[in-house]
């Protein structure tokens, strides 16, 4: 009866038969502690470490199988068969026999190690060898170890559950998957997603292609931009290797704007009309995507005043669609840019086509020096320039004071007509010619009637101006012009009688 309940409970397991160990008559004796191959039942591993019996002390030499059928480590039980060697010629075998043994639960957060004692017991035996060591027990010493280790089941991390090894009650660390945006990843819960994202960090590692992005070798996804295809060969065949060839889509020019390739080569031919060289192609092969080669344009220089020291270079406007060299030469002796005042003309010359422009320099100067006058010192002294044939100054100043300097800035090379003016004094002109240098011009103007300039109307103007009158002594230029004591135009008696009388005091002519 026993032995028929022992098969049916084996006959229920669904445990895979393991042999833990076969022991030969050679290795095991008789209480002797030798441990053997392990059997293990995940997480345990189960050791047979001896094999030992008081009465039946050929229990080593007889064993021929120890097999742990069954390990149920939800109720903590172990099966195993044992079978011994018979009395040769009359029974080869014992039948063999199941024996069994518990063995405590732990958590699974703990280490495992426990030795258990599994005991054969046999009260009868139809081998009349054996029978004087009936009844005998066989003891059969096994440990049973496992490392701490994660609980197994069904719990999550939202959810409890009791574990399937040791019956605890637990919840399930989270279970992470990778997520990845924008080359950064982490790994998040798959079970709820409010909980902490982990192992957060940036992409990396794996290799780009021409046509696909690098595969991050933490997270397996892939970042980052594919390479593109390299087309610095200039020949329409990717550089890189991967065999693509460019197909010039779309392409109208004489490059392709993908991979650099020419497409066609311009030929041009130059016309030349007033300061304007024009390209046009004449390659005829029907690829030409445009005929105009564009323009080349001479003008002269933007600012046309020199500063003696600049050369001054005329403009060029460079819209033609492919680099040439051209040259330009300028009327000077050497062929260079100018850098005085003067009329020159400039040749831009490219291929067998020459155009020209000619322009004149001119220089900014600043006339200046002293002034002299007489009489009040806060009267305005003004100078004045007129250009010839000008009405209107074109350069003018005021000054006040008997003796100071003046200045007239930026004055553009020419010829001048300067005039000198203030209240009762007679006015004086001075031509003044401008080249490309500052000018010094002091200047000095007389009262009305002083005709030797000395601040003063006395008896020696009125003798100079008598004697003028009389023929005796002409004056000429700006002493007879002082002499005018009317602004007539002329020195005569009367005008001799006018200074006569400011200098006896009876009629002030200032």
């Amino acid at each position: 009866m026993k032995n028929n309940v022992i098969k049916r409970i084996l006959s229920i397991l669904t445990v895979v038969l393991m042999t833990v160990s076969i022991f030969p008559v050679s290795v095991l004796k008789a209480e002797a502690t030798v441990q053997t191959e392990s059997t293990r039942f995940p997480p345990y591993t189960v050791t047979l470490l001896k094999v030992s019996s008081e009465k039946f002390t050929q229990a080593n030499e007889r064993l021929e199988m120890f097999q742990v059928r069954a390990f149920d480590t939800e109720k903590g039980e172990i099966y195993a068969v044992v079978k011994f060697r018979g009395t040769s010629g009359f029974q080869n075998y014992w039948p063999s026999d199941v024996i069994s043994g518990t063995f405590p639960i732990r958590n699974c957060a703990q280490p495992y190690e426990e030795e258990i004692v599994l005991t054969y017991t046999q009260t009868n035996t139809s081998d009349p060898y054996f029978t004087s060591f009936l009844p005998f027990d066989v003891d059969f010493t096994i440990k049973v170890t496992r490392p701490a280790t994660e609980h197994t089941g069904n719990a999550t991390c939202t959810k409890e559950n009791a574990c399937t090894v040791c019956s605890e009650i637990y919840k399930a660390p989270c279970n992470y998957q990778w997520k990845q945006e924008n080359g950064q990843h982490w790994q998040e819960c798959t079970a709820d997603s409010t909980h902490a994202k982990v192992n957060a960090g940036s992409c990396s590692g794996g290799r780009a292609t021409c046509t696909d992005q690098a595969t991050c070798e933490t997270c397996n996804f892939k970042y980052g931009k594919a390479l593109g295809h390299d087309w610095s060969n200039l020949d329409g065949i990717c550089a890189n290797g991967c065999g693509t060839e460019c197909f010039h889509d779309g392409q109208t020019g004489a490059t392709c704007t993908i991979c650099g390739k020419t497409l066609h080569t311009h030929d041009y031919v130059y016309t030349a009309s007033g300061n304007v060289i024009t390209a046009i192609c004449s390659n005829t092969d029907g690829n030409c995507p445009d005929t105009n080669g564009g323009t080349l344009t001479i003008s002269a220089p933007a600012d046309l005043y020199i500063d003696g020291e600049t050369a001054k270079e005329v403009v060029i406007d460079n819209q033609l669609v492919e680099t040439v060299d051209y040259t330009v030469t300028y009327s000077t002796a050497d062929g260079s840019a100018p850098e005085k005042i003067g009329t020159y003309t400039a040749m831009l010359t490219l291929g067998n086509k020459s155009v020209t422009v000619s322009f004149t320099l001119k220089a900014k100067v600043s006339v200046g020096g002293t002034v002299t006058s007489f009489g009040s010192d806060t009267d305005d002294i003004t100078i004045e320039l007129f250009a010839d044939g000008t009405e209107d100054a074109v350069y003018s100043v005021t000054e006040k004071g008997n003796s100071t300097e003046y200045s007239l800035d930026n004055v553009e090379n020419g010829t001048y007509r300067m005039v000198v003016s203030k209240n009762n004094h007679v006015t004086r002109e001075y031509e003044i010619v401008i080249g490309q240098e500052d000018i010094t011009q002091n200047v000095k103007i007389h009262l009305k009637g002083d005709i030797n300039g000395d601040g003063k109307l006395n008896s020696i103007d009125v003798a100079r101006a008598n004697s003028h009158a009389r023929g005796v002594a002409v004056l000429t230029g700006y002493e007879l012009m002082c002499a005018d004591a009317n602004g007539n135009g002329s020195a005569n008696s009367i005008d001799v009688a006018r200074m006569n009388a400011h200098v006896r005091s009876i009629a002030a002519l200032w």
